[in-house]
This record gives C-alpha cells, sequence and structure tokens, in this order.
C-alpha cells in the first residue's frame, strides 16, 4: 500500500469489513482451510492471505521473518466452486449421492473434456440452479484445501527458503537442472497437499460419524466411503479447473497435468489402503465416475482427449480411428515423467530438513541424481 499504485498496480484495497460482504465466501473458506492446515501441519510461521486480480491464479510469497501471504484471484476463487458444483449436479455423479440432477442446456455432443470443462469454468453465468442442488460441500471445500494446501506446502515444507539460501545453486546449475528441481517442488507440494486433504476429512468424517452427524440412508461404512468419494472427486476437480487455466500444456518448471493426476490419485491410494484396504480403489472409481460424466455430454470417451479419460489410443488394422482406452501402459508412461522427479526428490530431500517449518517430507525412494 505504501508503494501506491504504480508498484502494486492496485486499483483499490479493500478493509476487512468492505472485504466481508463482496468477498464472503472466499475469505470465510479460505480462513478455515489455512487455520486447519496451520494446525495439522504444526506451521511455525505466520500466514495470511489476501484475495487479489492476478494473472496466477494461486501463489505463495515470503514478506520476510517469517510471514508468507498466498495470493488467491478472486475470479480463480469462484471458477474452482462454479465446476465443483456443476460437476456434482450432474448425472451420474448426482445419481450416485443422491444429489439434485441440474441438466446442461448446451450440447456438448463432440466436445473435448477440458473444453467441456472450460465452458463450464468461463461461461456460467447463473449458478444459482446449482447453488441449489448442491447437497454437499464437501467436493468443492476438499478442492478448495487442495489448491490451498498445495500453496502452503512450498511454505511448510521450506521450498521458498530453500530456493532463497545459498543451497539451491547446486541444483540448478543450468536451467534444465533448475526446471527439474523446481517440478520436483511442485510434485512434492501435489503429495502434501493430498495428504492434507485427507488428513483433514478423515477426522471431518470420524467427527461426523461418532457424533452422528452425517445423516443419509445407509450403513456408517457406505457413508464413510461416499464422503472418501466427495473428497476425493474435489482434488481431481482441482486439477481439472488448473488444466482449464493453463495455456501451456508441457511446461518446463511444472510436472505436466496427467503427471500431477497420477502424483495425487497415486498418494491418495497408499493413505487410504493404511485403514481400511479397500478404500484404496477409491481414487480409480472416482476416476471413473467422473469421465462417465464428461463421456454422457461428449457423446464418447474417444472425444474426450484427456489422459484421465483414456491415456492411449490403439490403431488396429487399415483403419485411421483409434480406440481409446484407460490401460496400464499409459499410466506407465505418465510415471516415466515423475521417475526423474522422484530421483531427484531423494538428493533435495536432506535440505529441506534443514528449512523445514511443519509438515511431513514424504521419504526418499529412489537413487538421487
Amino acid at each position: 500500500m505504501n508503494g501506491g499504485r504504480a508498484i502494486s498496480k492496485a486499483q483499490y484495497v479493500y478493509t476487512e469489513e468492505e472485504s466481508a460482504a463482496r468477498f464472503s465466501a472466499v475469505l470465510s473458506e479460505v480462513n478455515r482451510t489455512i487455520e486447519a492446515l496451520s494446525i495439522i501441519l504444526a506451521i511455525k510461521a505466520d500466514i495470511r492471505f489476501a484475495v487479489v486480480a492476478s494473472l496466477t491464479p494461486y501463489q505463495v510469497v515470503h514478506l520476510g521473518d517469517g510471514t508468507f501471504v498466498v495470493l488467491i484471484d478472486q475470479r480463480a476463487f469462484y471458477m474452482l466452486l462454479t465446476l465443483c458444483f456443476r460437476v456434482q449436479s450432474l448425472p451420474p455423479f448426482s445419481d450416485r449421492f443422491g444429489f439434485v440432477t441440474v441438466e446442461c442446456q448446451r450440447s456438448y455432443q463432440g466436445k473435448f473434456l477440458l473444453d467441456i470443462v472450460k465452458d463450464f469454468v468461463f461461461h456460467t453465468e447463473d449458478l444459482s440452479p446449482y447453488l441449489s442442488a448442491a447437497r454437499s460441500f464437501l467436493v468443492s471445500q476438499a478442492a478448495i484445501t487442495y489448491i490451498v494446501g498445495h500453496e502452503i506446502a512450498h511454505v511448510s515444507h521450506g521450498h521458498l527458503d530453500f530456493k532463497a539460501s545459498e543451497d539451491f545453486a547446486q541444483f540448478a546449475t543450468s536451467l534444465e537442472d533448475k526446471n527439474l528441481t523446481m517440478r520436483t517442488l511442485e510434485m512434492d507440494a501435489d503429495s502434501s497437499a493430498t495428504t492434507s486433504v485427507i488428513d483433514i476429512f478423515e477426522r471431518h468424517i470420524h467427527w461426523c460419524l461418532s457424533s452422528a452427524e452425517l445423516s443419509g440412508e445407509g450403513s456408517p461404512g457406505d457413508i464413510c466411503r461416499a464422503a472418501r468419494e466427495q473428497y476425493v472427486a474435489g482434488m481431481f476437480m482441482a486439477l481439472l479447473c488448473m488444466d482449464a487455466f493453463s495455456a501451456n500444456f508441457a511446461p518446463a518448471a511444472y510436472p505436466i497435468s496427467y503427471a500431477r493426476f497420477l502424483t495425487t490419485s497415486g498418494v491418495t491410494q497408499i493413505a487410504l489402503s493404511r485403514p481400511e484396504r479397500d478404500a484404496g480403489g477409491i481414487p480409480e472409481s472416482v476416476r471413473l465416475l467422473l469421465v462417465s460424466v464428461f463421456e454422457r455430454l461428449s457423446g464418447g470417451i474417444s472425444t474426450l482427449g484427456h489422459p484421465i479419460a483414456a491415456n492411449v489410443a490403439i490403431f488396429e488394422g487399415d483403419t485411421d480411428v483409434p480406440r481409446c482406452e484407460y490401460s496400464p501402459l499409459g499410466i506407465a508412461t505418465g510415471q516415466q515423467e515423475l521417475a526423474p522427479l522422484h530421483r531427484r526428490w531423494a538428493r533435495i530431500r536432506p535440505f529441506l530438513e534443514r528449512y523445514q517449518r511443519g509438515g511431513r517430507l514424504a521419504p526418499a525412494q529412489a537413487e538421487p541424481l
């Protein structure tokens, strides 16, 4: 504020009282999320947030002296909510959880999955039908927690302090080497965001079951699984929303979109398998559920053109039309993108221990690179 418009480019800075009405949803949701993350990660830092208008939807900056600010673009926040509310109002997602169905008035026949997502995100003029139809906020709250948790992981795992240190130079000996390091840190932030969502919402489920707050038909096990499926769906929708914002699908300093999905689904599978073996299949069942929503809109899986729907195209005989499917071969190809990141993680991890402000660093499980 002291620098004025010339430095900050701010058109207007709202006071807390003024912002309470104008930005009530983002204020309440992000306040709750940051408070929960700060507790479960035991972060030794002062973390604030600001609602801004920015070309970067979400980012975190270090102001010095252990004070960090998460910058959240106002439109990006509400676009994420829009995607969550719209998808959960469509069959078979709405059928699975007993939500009210709100059919699309626009035809998406033959459209790519990402084009449908972009239309939902950028061109939903009236959200009121979907707000009234939504029966659960677990999906949107998990999506927000995942996004904010990713940014806070850069703080809790010491990424920002590490990048500002003299140690960083040995991991950035060339532009290619630096980009490998940056992709590795982003992978770690995705992993941390995933475990944070699971930790927060598993506690919520346990509290609801013990206090009889989770209503609905079915056994406690059925209700627990439905809640898990919803928060996993929220994480996957957060990734789809970030895809919609992206203009670069081969980024040098970030993992590719499908690699991020594999990280999130893989960590979720491992984490949910620990308390209950059958729960390890939830990420795959949620992927299929989401894909079926878009497949129904587009008319077939072959038109979706997104790796979470079909990660291989098989050409047989003389036909020019491939058969698209989701295959272990495609998963293995996507994991090849992550292999060098796991190796770089093994080399970076001991250094991050010096700068860590909270959370849990994943163990190293590959040869250092």
